[in-house]
């Protein structure tokens, strides 16, 4: 984690806080706390998984985990492996819920070797209600995946949580005789 100042000039703004990767997100503390359990840990997955939700509660509450009061977020260590991935791009995505876009999309690869496991630290943010996103990219091969929390992402009285985007939508019908 870095301290960063960022200087936007049209209009003239100054933003500082403590920022995890490219997520600008004012975190006030990390506290390390290695779980034994596992957060999830999915196996034999073989199809391709477009953007889906998880709820850091029900998974923790699934795995026996206490999600400590005012955590935000959590800093895990995914590992991933894919019988095909030698020929194929595959990879496992992991996004905070309502902001899938590239430069807040954590990208994890397994090895360019059949069957061989990549891995990846890296933290991710929940709304108000636990939820996070994932998607999955395999071979059409067995994709196997599992998360572990390392720690959590505790923040102040001035944190936001990330909102779903939501619109509320009309239609109008127009009849002619």
């Amino acid at each position: 984690m870095v301290k960063v100042t960022k200087f936007d000039h049209h209009p003239v703004q100054i933003k500082k806080g403590l920022f995890v990767g490219n997520n600008e997100l004012e975190v006030q503390a990390l506290v390390y706390a290695p779980q034994t359990a596992n957060l999830v840990a999915v196996t034999s997955t073989d199809d391709l998984v477009p953007w889906r939700l998880y709820n850091i509660y029900t998974l923790a509450l699934a795995a026996g985990i206490t999600v400590p009061e005012g955590a935000v977020g959590a800093v895990v260590d995914v590992a991933v492996n894919d019988s095909g991935s030698a020929a194929n791009a595959t990879h496992m995505k992991i996004a905070t819920a309502g902001v899938i876009y590239a430069s807040k999309t954590f990208y994890i690869y397994p090895g360019n070797v059949n069957d061989r496991v990549g891995t990846k630290q890296l933290p991710i943010f929940w709304t108000e209600g636990g939820d996070f996103t994932y998607g999955v990219e395999a071979s059409g091969a067995a994709f196997d995946y599992t998360i572990k929390i390392v720690g959590w992402l505790m923040a102040g009285s001035g944190y936001t949580y990330p909102v779903m985007p939501s619109l509320d939508l009309g239609c109008a019908l127009r009849v002619n005789q």
